[in-house]
């Protein structure tokens, strides 16, 4: 997300936009019993799973990346890698932490997500797939289940 505020394309309207819809995403995560919220985003050029974590609430709201796989332009692993950052606060934001649950995917991902029903509550898996540099072939590389 830091990256996609210092985006040339982001004007202060729709950043103000973006953090006002995601106060209102933790509050209805909060309002309802700290359900958890799932945000599925892409064109990044990586995939990755991250959690968000509003100080001072037990709400959680986590992002589910992956780019189009096929996208045609590889950006070398290594600086995308370095352009994703572990945890941290949300740019803009002191009271938003994020944390990265997965490892970064930045070559020909994609990824498949399933939802099961657990009692009142489901039970969400999360894919991350990815071509490793040396093999052609797809390979399934993480899997987070929430």
């Amino acid at each position: 997300m830091k990256r996609q505020l210092n985006n040339l394309w982001v004007s202060f309207k729709s950043v103000w936009v973006s953090f006002k819809s995601l106060d209102l995403i933790f509050d209805f995560s909060q309002g309802n019993g700290n359900k958890k919220v799932f945000l599925l985003s892409g064109d990044v050029h990586c995939a990755a799973i991250f959690q968000l974590r509003k100080k001072e609430s037990d709400a959680r709201v986590y992002q589910l990346t992956s780019s189009a796989i096929t996208y045609a332009k590889n950006l070398p692993s290594w600086l995308v890698k370095k352009q994703v950052e572990d945890t941290g606060l949300l740019s803009g934001r002191d009271d938003i932490e994020f944390k990265r649950l997965s490892p970064v995917e930045a070559i020909n991902n994609f990824s498949i997500i399933t939802v099961e029903p657990a009692g009142d509550d489901v039970l969400v898996h999360f894919d991350l797939y990815g071509r490793p540099k040396k093999d052609k072939g797809m390979l399934m590389y993480e899997r987070l289940s929430m």
